[in-house]
């Protein structure tokens, strides 16, 4: 069975973060000011591309607040650093079945 997401990149532009998603991968970065408005629980975003993508993060992250924006799905994230909210993800896809 093919991998949900092929990876996680952290990224530190808007155009990072869309050249990731592209590529099958989750990205991660800071709450960039020109989002959708809503009201942000935290200053770190993680975003993914697709159904099949945003039930795993919703499953595997049920505390993470989602924000949808436009097709991409926006989860904020309260605690963390970038690193850490990458790491995390990349161990909730090895431990996919």
């Amino acid at each position: 069975m093919a991998e949900i997401l092929s990876g996680v990149k952290i990224a530190g532009k808007e155009q990072e973060i869309y050249a990731a998603l592209e590529k099958g991968m989750a990205a991660v970065s800071e709450c960039i000011t020109r989002e959708a408005h809503h009201e942000c629980i935290g200053k770190l975003h993680v975003y993914v591309l697709g159904t099949a993508q945003e039930s795993f993060i919703r499953e595997k992250f049920p505390f993470w607040k989602e924000v949808r924006r436009n097709n991409v799905s926006v989860f904020c994230v309260r605690e963390g650093s970038l690193k850490k909210i990458a790491s995390m993800i990349r161990q909730a896809v090895k431990g996919d079945p």
